[in-house]
């Protein structure tokens, strides 16, 4: 396994590549990506997430960068699920996927689901107010992903800034001085393990 620095959508970053085709195949559907690496979205497959988080991308005409959701165990992403050209499916942590050869091959449970999903995500970036609309990002990633413990919810889940400002439509600077104000507002705080916790819901 090599790491390399590859551009996608025009941005360095580093990419896990291998020769292998869909790496780390333990069975002829089942594969695992590794964190950073690119799910193949020209294949003609849907992916089924058994464990781990992806984000799925495109770009506008401008060339600017759009979070088209978050997605979870459970969950089924594929380029013919969305009309989005290009489409991109980066993993956020270890990923393990089944590949499901066609449409009719997805469960209709799943397929529900990734459409209240994407009504989900599209409802909490429409807030009008950026701090509200980051409140409602982060409360959902928390929902979807989050963990509970003694002093609130756990988020196992390393986002950068700048993801997060490209998921809510704003900028990094502007990300960076909100999350400061709900950390001292007391709605966010970080663990000993340098995990978000959140300690309450606005």
């Amino acid at each position: 396994m090599v790491l390399t620095s590859e551009k996608i959508y025009g941005k360095s970053m580093p990419i896990v590549s291998s020769s292998n085709s869909f790496l780390h195949s333990r069975q002829a559907n089942h594969h695992i990506f590794q964190r950073r690496e690119l799910i193949p979205s020209d294949s003609g497959l849907f992916w089924q997430i058994s464990k781990g988080i992806v984000r799925v991308s495109t770009l506008d005409d401008d060339g600017i960068f759009i979070s088209l959701g978050y997605w979870g165990a459970g969950d089924i992403v594929g380029r013919f699920l969305s009309g989005s050209i290009p489409y991109q499916i980066e993993c956020l942590t270890v990923v393990e996927t089944i590949a499901l050869p066609s449409f009719a091959s997805c469960p209709t449970s799943a397929l529900l689901t990734h459409i209240q999903q994407k009504e989900e995500f599209l409802q909490l970036i429409q807030q009008r107010s950026i701090r509200k609309r980051l409140i409602c990002f982060v409360t959902w990633l928390f929902d979807r992903f989050g963990q509970d413990t003694q002093n609130g919810k756990q988020l196992n889940l390393h986002l950068t800034h700048q993801e997060i400002a490209e998921a809510i439509g704003t900028t990094r600077v502007t990300v960076t001085r909100l999350i400061k104000e709900l950390q001292q507002d007391g709605y966010l705080c970080w663990s000993k393990q340098n995990h978000l916790l959140l300690k309450h819901v606005v």
